[in-house]
């Protein structure tokens, strides 16, 4: 191969390279608000970043049913296990994030597949007494939610609008970060 082809072919491979960060990397686009009316229109629901929150009804720990649904106020959604090592790491994190937001933030800590006594004491013996926490007792939450690893965070605006999803550990100035931008 000539060197001008060689040349050629690693600008090409630089510019296609570029081009695939910045679309994965690039926003995905925001609905305008409607100031009169919250609810925004056509917004389809789904477990995706730019859908309407699906609505969730579980249990929390002391049998109380529980309905999720997103509007009002900035929602957080945790996917965790208290036998999960990236969850346990991020625990004192969101536990300190939703003391601060208590006021502002809707935080559920959704446990999947754990009982209510295993997961009340890991809860106790923690301290971790800030967030609401709820049992998706059979899965069926995660798994309408697509959630294939936990921990897995969905941040939803006032709105009811996914804005932010992750697979793996949060920090606490990462979500300070997300909402702050909502």
């Amino acid at each position: 191969m000539s060197k001008r082809a060689s040349i050629v072919l690693l600008v090409l491979v630089v510019l296609l390279t570029g081009l695939g960060t910045w679309y994965i990397m690039s926003p995905s686009p925001q609905p305008a608000a409607n100031k009169s009316n919250p609810v925004i229109p056509n917004v389809e629901t789904g477990a995706v970043v730019g859908k309407a929150l699906p609505s969730i009804t579980l249990s929390d720990l002391a049998g109380k049913s529980v309905q999720v649904n997103g509007k009002g106020k900035i929602t957080v959604v945790n996917f965790w296990a208290t036998w999960c090592p990236p969850c346990r790491q991020e625990m004192p994190d969101l536990n300190r994030f939703a003391a601060k937001h208590q006021n502002d933030v809707a935080f559920y800590a959704i446990n999947i597949q754990e009982s209510a006594g295993k997961v009340s004491d890991f809860m106790a013996q923690n301290n971790y007494t800030r967030m609401e926490v709820l049992l998706d007792k059979d899965g069926a939450v995660a798994k309408r939610f697509q959630v294939s690893g936990i921990p897995t965070t969905i941040v939803v605006d006032k709105n009811g609008v996914i804005r932010f999803r992750k697979a793996g550990g949060m920090t606490m100035s990462e979500l300070e970060g997300i909402i702050n931008g909502l």
